[in-house]
Formats: structure tokens, sequence, C-alpha cells
């Protein structure tokens, strides 16, 4: 008798299915109530396509477009002069570094084997607006046969390092390099074609005499510099970098792992490097040495007239 009663008593006190349906539904309903009082009463999918977790107060419609990935034409249509001034920034570093050379008469096999260049536009946490010009790679399967990546520091390095740094006081700057992938040159046996059309291939011939095109033409060009989305642009870039640290300014690569770097000063004054890809670590406990370092990678891997090397010290 006892053990049924408190079978009914625990039965009546769970709640049953439907009834925690019900609930979540009023709770879902005082939310989008929540949302929508604060967006002025204003239909919250008509703002955000049904997406309420990033909408807060005081944020604008423009908010959903920020962050956004957008093309030539949607972009310029969007941020006019503004995305233009960054659509020439990012082309005029393509003049700089000499990365295309033009093929005036592609080979039928050139046309076939030659990835699709596009451009993308987005707007910065800083209001910036910044173009990248990308190549399709998805069609390299380079990497089923042979490494085509870049070595990536090892989080146990990242420890050590921090830890090393800590104990013995050091200083500890960073150091981004703009625009890395567009300094590592492309070997001569490595045949890569891009081919690029539509408002970007008009700016493009419009900002070089050089390069010519006819109208509703592609512009077929064979890269002298690695772009972004070939597949081994970072393994490439890395062999760049790593020649400037350890043949030109006299750092030691690390045994353990290949993107670390180490360099003894005169008067037992260290320094130490970590790279991931484009971007580097530098401590030392000579302020002097850090910006020595600077000055140097932006010597060594420098190639066009601005400077090259963000630096700054943590």
């Amino acid at each position: 008798m006892d053990t049924e009663l408190e079978t009914m008593v625990h039965e009546e006190s769970e709640p049953r299915p439907e009834d925690h349906n019900d609930t979540k539904t009023r709770e879902s309903e005082e939310n989008q109530d929540d949302v929508e009082k604060r967006m002025g009463g204003e239909n919250v999918e008509q703002i955000s396509n049904g997406h309420t977790y990033n909408l807060m107060e005081r944020r604008d419609r423009a908010y959903s477009c920020r962050f956004t990935m957008l093309s030539v034409k949607s972009g310029l249509k969007r941020w006019g002069d503004k995305a233009k001034e960054g659509l020439l920034y990012e082309l005029k570093l393509f003049m700089t570094e000499k990365v295309l050379e033009q093929i005036k008469f592609p080979t039928d096999l050139q046309r076939k084997k030659a990835l699709r260049i596009h451009c993308f536009i987005t707007e910065k946490r800083d209001a910036r607006i910044k173009a990248r010009v990308v190549v399709d790679g998805r069609s390299q399967a380079r990497y089923l046969e042979e490494q085509t990546y870049s070595p990536t520091i090892k989080l146990e390095s990242i420890m050590l390092c921090t830890l090393i740094e800590a104990l013995a006081g050091r200083e500890v700057s960073t150091i981004d390099i703009k625009g890395a992938f567009l300094k590592a040159k492309v070997p001569e046996d490595m045949d890569l074609v891009v081919r690029m059309d539509g408002e970007l291939a008009e700016l493009f011939c419009e900002m070089n005499p050089k390069f010519t095109k006819k109208v509703e033409e592609e512009l077929y060009l064979k890269c002298l510099k690695a772009l972004y989305g070939h597949i081994e642009a970072a393994l490439l870039f890395y062999n760049e970098l790593d020649y400037s640290l350890t043949k030109r300014m006299g750092f030691k690569r690390n045994s353990f792992d290949p993107c670390v770097y180490n360099r003894q000063n005169e008067g037992d004054e260290a320094v130490m490097i970590r790279t991931h890809v484009d971007d580097l670590k530098v401590s030392s406990k000579s302020r002097q040495l850090l910006n020595q370092v600077a000055i140097d990678l932006g010597i060594y891997i420098q190639t066009s007239q601005k400077p090259v090397i963000k630096h700054t010290i943590i």
C-alpha cells in the first residue's frame, strides 16, 4: 500500500512532457516579446531573418551586415568609395609586389587548370573597409601526394616559451607581416595559372596598362608569388621566412619545433621567436633587440616601398 502511494505521488510530481513543452513555448514567446520591445516593437524576423541571438539594445539594422564578406559588386553598392579605396589598396599590393604576369595566349591546358580569382569586401571592427583577393584552390589535389601545408607551433612550445619568458622576466613583442603570402615566391617548376573576370578584371587593367583584355573576356595570369587560397601558399611563405631568419638573421631553428627560433647575442642576451604563419611573437630582456628584429625583418622580407611590419611591444 505504501509502495503504491509513493509511486502515485512520484508520478504526480513529475512534469508531463506536454507541460514541459508548454513552459518552453511560453518562455520563448516572452523572450521574443522582450527582444521586440527593445527593438522598438519592430518584427525581429524582418531584421535578422529569425536569428535573435546577436540582437541587443542600440544595434541598428546595419549591424547584420557587419563582418559579412560581400562580393565586389555588392561591396561597391553598399560602401561606395570606401569599398573602392580598399579594393585599390589590395590590388596595388599585387602591382608593387609583382605577383601576377599576364598570359597573352593561354593554352587549352592552362585554360582548363586555371583557378578562378575572387574578391571579397568586408567592414572591420574599426569601421575600415577591407578587400581581400583570394583564389579558389579547391581543385588543387596535391595534398594527396605531397606535403603542402605549413608547420604550426605546438601547444607545448607555446606553454614552455611563455614559462621561460615569465621566469626570465623578458619583454615580449608581436609582429604581423602584412600581405605575407604575396611575398612568397612560386618555384619555377610550379605552374600556377589563375583567371580573373568581371569588375575586378576591369579595375585591374585600369590600374596597370600592361594588362589588357577585350570586353567580356577573362584575364589569364601566371602567379609569380603565392596567393591566399593556393594550397601551398602558407608553406611557401614559411620557407621564405625560415630562410630569412636562419640564413640572414642568424637564428637557429629549434629541433623539437620548427616554428621556434633562438639566437644568442653578445653579452648573453638571447632572443626567441615563435611563428604562426605570418604572426610572430618575439621575446628578449632587451627592448632594443626587439626593435632590431622588427627592423631586420622589414629589410629582408619587405619588397615594396611601404612598411610591411606591424610591431607591438606588450
